[in-house]
C-alpha cells in the first residue's frame, strides 16, 4: 500500500510478479463510464424515486393534523392512507423538481468526490467525508422538498 501511495510502479510490478496482493491500476475508461452512468441514469433514477416516495408519504399523511404526526400516531397504523395519494400529481411534481435536483447534484457530488479522492489519504477518512457529504445532501433535499410538496 505504501508503494501504491508513493506511485512506486517498480515495487508494485515486483509485488504483482510475486503474486502479492496488489490493487489494480486505475482504469480511466472504466472509471469514466461508471461516473457518466452514475451522474446520468443513476442520478435520474434516484431523484425520481426520491420525489415519488416523498410525494406519496406527504399525500398519504395529509389527513393528519400537525400535532398528530407524533410517534404514537405513526405507530397506530392510521398515519398512512395511500388511498389519498394522487399519483398523477406526484408524477408531475416529481418531473418538475427533477431537473433542479439533478443540477444541484451535478454541482455537489463531483466536487465532493474530487476533493475526497485528491485530498483525503485514508479509506476511513474518505468514508467519513462521504458520509458527512451525504448528511449535507440529505439536509439540502429535506429543505428543498419541504417547500415543494
Amino acid at each position: 500500500m505504501a508503494s501504491a501511495a508513493r506511485g512506486d510502479d517498480k515495487t508494485l510490478d515486483a509485488a504483482a510478479a510475486r503474486g502479492a496482493l496488489v490493487e489494480p491500476r486505475l482504469n480511466v475508461a472504466n472509471t469514466a463510464v461508471k461516473f457518466a452512468l452514475d451522474q446520468t441514469a443513476g442520478a435520474v433514477a434516484n431523484a425520481w424515486l426520491f420525489g415519488t416516495a416523498i410525494g406519496a408519504l406527504h399525500d398519504s399523511m395529509a389527513h393528519a393534523p400537525g400535532a398528530a404526526k407524533s410517534v404514537a400516531f405513526l405507530a397506530s397504523g392510521q398515519a398512512l392512507d395511500y388511498a389519498r395519494v394522487d399519483w398523477p400529481a406526484i408524477a408531475e411534481r416529481t418531473r418538475a423538481g427533477l431537473w433542479p435536483m439533478l443540477v444541484a447534484g451535478w454541482k455537489f457530488w463531483p466536487a465532493v468526490s474530487l476533493a475526497n479522492f485528491a485530498l483525503v489519504q485514508s479509506v476511513e477518512m474518505r468514508n467519513l467525508v462521504g458520509a458527512l457529504a451525504g448528511l449535507v445532501w440529505g439536509v439540502y433535499l429535506s429543505l428543498t422538498t419541504a417547500g415543494s410538496v
